[in-house]
């Protein structure tokens, strides 16, 4: 069984390669456990970090990590939530 921190960089990993903004919303739908945490925010920190030299990678973390800050923001409201990633 992977461990908690496996899990959730697996799901941010499944997160930030969303081809679309349907796949990234069943997603976060499946995952908001693991991806409207700490843990996930400091996984995404830690990519950003590795990919700071790559401007389309970084580009792509950034928007999902703000599009996951703004759903943690409004946790009680995922519905509304998930308009953003729409």
């Amino acid at each position: 069984m992977a461990s908690s921190q496996d899990q959730i960089t697996e799901a941010v990993w499944a997160f930030v390669k969303a081809r679309s903004p349907a796949e990234g919303k069943q997603i976060v739908k499946a995952y908001r456990h693991l991806l409207l945490t700490d843990a996930a925010d400091a996984v995404l920190a830690n990519l950003l970090t590795q990919k700071r030299n790559n401007e389309k990678a970084t580009r792509i973390l950034e928007g999902r990590r703000r599009l996951l800050m703004r759903c943690r923001r409004e946790h009680s409201q995922l519905a509304q939530c998930l308009l953003y990633l729409l």
